[in-house]
């Protein structure tokens, strides 16, 4: 064994004894601080212990939702790919299991008891990495603009744009905005403090008109929301169209139809044909974006990783990431951890796990990703199999328009992507503008327009 082996050996058994300090009182901070010397190398580990505590959360005690603090707080101050990965993941799950109505995080007999989340969102700011602004945004968006939660989803889109790491801590801003100190004391001196609302000197500019947010918006009541707003981001001010189907082109036939009648018609157009073949027609769409849409024929017999394929393909591929296909309570992975967390693979035929009128979901990039929803519309038992998946039929291309002159726009800047509804250019107001053109990507006809690298 080399002495570089017997180090990196030495590095692995120390990094693992300092993790397992993380949770301990009295020791999790320097436990912290000795880890975040290890930089990314550490990240791995410590990673699998926040992922271990969300299967075997503990549920009595004290603190229960800062249990993962430290561990949460290595990951956000280690500034790397995997880290911002993780934690925009992290975020998008806790956020789907939220229960419909109102509850007290650390007593719900739910998985993320032991995660807070205005700690997790703290630890995104300190990452200082653009890719967390649509998942947080998702986040904001679930609860109502008064509400604590949305503010601080606020101001964390807001701390990450403008580059601040260090401004504040959200956890205990939470607290005062929620209850606010000054109104507290007003009330305990009868009035006599004269306390002045500041929420506006102190947090306006994260509430401007570029983020959907009225300019002041003040403090007001606290809390978790009572009623799930899953809102999908509106395209209309891209497009310039009113809120109407869009349209598409049957391949079978070569016509036109809305949205609305082109299950039908495909339906009427499959039952004419008699080649006697075994197939899935599915309706693939985008979550957030509908104007989206693909119908599609897949083999009966074909498995979910020809699907994974084919989506790619069409819609999706741009950096080799990861996708995962969610029926029912079960997940199928295209590079599954089987060792470890015991995840299925996509080498299941569709056949067996589908069935008519059944929805479900599929995700590419589990950073930046892109949320797929799935119905089956019909299915076909017949004896003749395909060699492919056939595209029955898709969306036209929906027309969007530069946010300069409002012509037809061609190109978006990835740096201001995140500044919602100002990166479309057309050619000519893209070669005006501020950032370099190696960071414009295609506008193409793909609910990934924009997206990581995407040029489709």
């Amino acid at each position: 064994m080399t002495i570089k082996s017997r180090n990196s050996k030495k590095n692995d058994r120390t990094i693992v004894r300092l993790i397992n300090a993380l949770e301990k009182p009295g020791l999790g901070e320097n436990a912290r601080e000795a880890l975040k010397k290890f930089g990314p190398a550490c990240i791995p580990e410590v990673i699998k212990k926040i992922k271990y505590r969300i299967k075997h959360p503990i549920k009595k005690g004290d603190g229960l939702d800062l249990i993962t603090a430290q561990a949460l707080s290595t990951i956000g101050e280690t500034r790397c790919d995997e880290s911002i990965k993780f934690l925009n993941n992290l975020l998008d799950n806790y956020m789907s299991e939220i229960p419909n109505e109102s509850f007290d995080p650390t007593k719900c007999d739910w998985k993320y008891r032991n995660v807070d989340f205005f700690h997790l969102l703290d630890c995104m700011v300190k990452q200082q990495d653009k890719r967390a602004i649509p998942h947080i945004r998702k986040a904001r968006n679930f609860f109502p603009e008064n509400y604590t939660d949305y503010k601080i989803c606020q101001i964390a889109i807001g701390r990450i744009k403008k580059g601040r790491p260090n401004e504040g801590y959200l956890p205990l801003e939470s607290l005062e905005i929620a209850f606010p100190s000054g109104v507290m004391m007003n009330a305990l001196s009868g009035g006599k403090f004269g306390f002045k609302d500041t929420f506006d000197e102190e947090y306006g500019e994260y509430f401007g008109k570029g983020d959907e947010n009225r300019q002041s918006i003040g403090r007001s009541n606290g809390g978790i929301s009572k009623t799930k707003h899953d809102k999908m981001r509106d395209i209309n001010n891209m497009t310039g169209r009113k809120k109407t189907a869009t349209r598409g082109k049957c391949n079978l036939c070569h016509l036109t139809f809305d949205k609305r009648v082109m299950s039908r018609h495909l339906e009427n157009h499959l039952k004419e044909r008699s080649d006697d073949f075994g197939y899935f027609h599915l309706l693939v769409q985008d979550k957030y974006t509908p104007y989206y849409w693909l119908h599609l024929q897949v083999p009966a017999n074909f498995s979910l990783k020809k699907l994974d394929d084919y989506l790619r393909d069409i819609w999706l591929e741009c950096c080799g990431h990861l996708s995962v296909f969610k029926i029912g309570d079960s997940e199928y992975y295209s590079h599954p951890d089987q060792e470890e967390y015991g995840d299925r693979d996509m080498k299941v035929a569709v056949s067996k796990v589908l069935g008519v009128g059944d929805f479900f979901k599929y995700e590419y990039d589990f950073g930046t990703t892109s949320e797929l929803v799935l119905k089956v519309v019909s299915v076909a038992n017949g004896k003749n199999i395909s060699k492919s998946i056939k595209l029955l039929a898709r969306n036209e291309a929906p027309i969007m328009k530069c946010g300069k002159c409002g012509n037809k726009a061609t190109q978006i800047c990835s740096e201001c992507a995140w500044d919602e509804n100002r990166e479309l250019f057309c050619r000519t107001d893209a070669n005006r503008h501020k950032h370099d053109q190696e960071m414009f990507l295609p506008i193409v006809n793909s609910p990934r327009v924009g997206m990581c690298g995407y040029t489709g």
